[in-house]
C-alpha cells in the first residue's frame, strides 16, 4: 500500500526502523496520506507523514508552515512526522525549536510524544550522486535486468542470483543493499521483494546505452549484399549463442514491422569469429551491430519454451532498452508495445 510513498522517505523509515529495532509501518490512508505508526512492547504511536525531499536553514520554516497550512482543518490535530533526506544540524535546531519531529535518510531523528521520546544525530547520509552511482554499474544493471527478468528471484539466496546473473558473489551483496536503499527492493521481515519493478526498468534503460552497452564489445558491421535479414535471421537460427535482439527482434516478435537494423548478441569473447560466421565485415555506417551476452539468462523463455520462430530473441527487456537508444518514434512504439504485451505481465503473475 505504499507504492506511492517516494523511495528516499521509505528509506528514511527503514532506517529509523533499523535503529530502534522496533516496530514502524508506513501506508497510504484511503485518501492516500502517507502515515508511520511506532510500536514499542503495548505502547504505540501513529504520525501523519510530511516529505520534504530537501530542507535549508534560510528557507526550512518557510516550507515547514507551507507544509502544515496544506493538512485538511479535519486533520489538522495531528501528531506529524517531517521525513527529509538531510537534516543538518542548524536546521535540526529549527525543527526542534518549533517541535516538528523528523526523521531523515541517515536515521538522524527527533521525534516526541507523550511517552516516546527519541533523538539521533551525527549518524552520515549519503549524497544522492553516491546512491545513484551503485545503482548504474555495469555489475549492477546486470542484476537489475536479471530481477526484472523473474521478480520471484529477489527472494532466493545471493548464491543462486551470483550463479545466474554471471556475477561475483559479493557484488550481489552490496548491489542488492543499493536497491534496498534506493526503494526498487523492500523486505517483509526476512523475505526480500521486487519493490518497485516499472522504476527499476526504467532505470535499466536510462543507463543501459552508457553504462552496460559499452561494456559488451560492440561492433558495428555490414553484410554482403545478398545477405538480407531474412538470411541472417536463418544462420542465426544454425548458430547456438547468436540471440537476435533490436528492431530486427522487434519485427519478429510484434510482426507488421519492416526493420531497418538489427542487434547480434554472440557468446563472450566471440565476436569476431562470429562476424565470420555471419559474413560481416567492420562499418561504422553499418546497420548491424554485434555485443557480447552477459550473464546466463538472455535468451527470452516463454514458460520451458523459447520464442516459437526457430531463432533465439533475446529478452525483450534488452529489446526495448536498445529500441529506446533511438530517437525515432517509430521504435518508441514499438517498446510501448513490448512493455504492454511481454514485459509488464510478468511483474503481475
Amino acid at each position: 500500500m505504499d507504492t506511492h510513498i517516494e523511495p528516499w522517505a521509505r528509506q528514511g523509515i527503514e532506517t529509523l526502523k533499523k535503529e530502534l529495532g522496533w516496530v514502524v509501518t508506513y501506508e497510504l490512508d484511503d485518501s492516500k496520506q502517507p502515515y508511520v505508526s511506532i510500536e514499542e512492547g503495548s505502547n504505540s504511536w501513529s504520525f501523519r507523514m510530511l516529505c520534504v525531499r530537501q530542507l535549508r536553514p534560510a528557507t526550512a520554516s518557510h516550507r515547514i508552515r507551507e507544509q502544515l497550512s496544506g493538512i485538511p482543518d479535519s486533520q489538522a490535530g495531528e501528531p506529524v512526522l517531517l521525513v527529509t533526506e538531510r537534516v543538518s544540524e542548524s536546521v535540526a535546531e529549527i525543527l526542534r525549536g518549533q517541535e516538528v519531529s523528523y526523521v531523515d535518510m541517515g536515521g538522524n531523528a527527533h521525534i516526541s510524544r507523550k511517552g516516546l521520546h527519541i533523538w539521533v544525530s551525527g549518524r552520515p547520509v549519503a549524497t544522492e550522486a553516491a546512491r545513484v552511482q551503485k545503482t548504474t554499474t555495469p555489475v549492477a544493471l546486470q542484476l537489475a535486468f536479471l530481477l526484472l527478468q523473474d521478480a520471484q528471484l529477489c527472494a532466493r539466496p545471493y548464491r543462486e542470483l551470483a550463479r545466474q546473473s554471471g556475477l561475483a558473489l559479493g557484488s550481489v551483496g552490496w548491489i542488492m543493499t543499493a536497491f534496498i536503499r534506493a526503494g526498487y527492493v523492500g523486505r517483509r521481515g526476512r523475505n526480500r521483494f521486487l519493490r518497485s519493478p516499472k522504476e527499476l526498468a526504467t532505470h535499466f534503460e536510462q543507463h543501459w546505452h552508457e553504462r552496460l552497452r559499452p561494456k559488451l564489445g560492440e561492433v558495428i558491421c555490414q553484410g554482403p549484399a545478398d545477405l538480407g535479414f531474412k538470411r541472417l535471421l536463418k544462420t542465426c537460427a544454425a548458430n547456438q549463442g547468436f540471440l537476435v535482439g533490436g528492431e530486427l527482434a522487434a519485427s519478429q516478435i510484434l510482426g507488421g514491422v519492416e526493420p531497418s537494423t538489427a542487434t547480434i548478441h554472440v557468446p563472450v569473447n566471440s565476436v569476431q569469429e562470429s562476424m565470420g560466421k555471419l559474413r560481416l565485415l567492420k562499418n561504422p555506417a553499418g546497420n548491424i551491430r554485434l555485443l557480447e551476452s552477459f550473464g546466463s539468462t538472455h535468451a527470452w523463455h516463454v514458460g520451458k519454451k523459447t520464442h516459437p520462430q526457430k531463432v533465439s530473441m533475446a529478452d525483450p527487456l534488452l529489446i526495448r532498452a536498445e529500441l529506446l537508444e533511438s530517437q525515432d518514434a517509430r521504435l518508441h512504439e514499438l517498446a510501448e508495445e513490448l512493455l504492454t504485451q511481454h514485459i509488464a505481465p510478468r511483474w503481475e503473475s
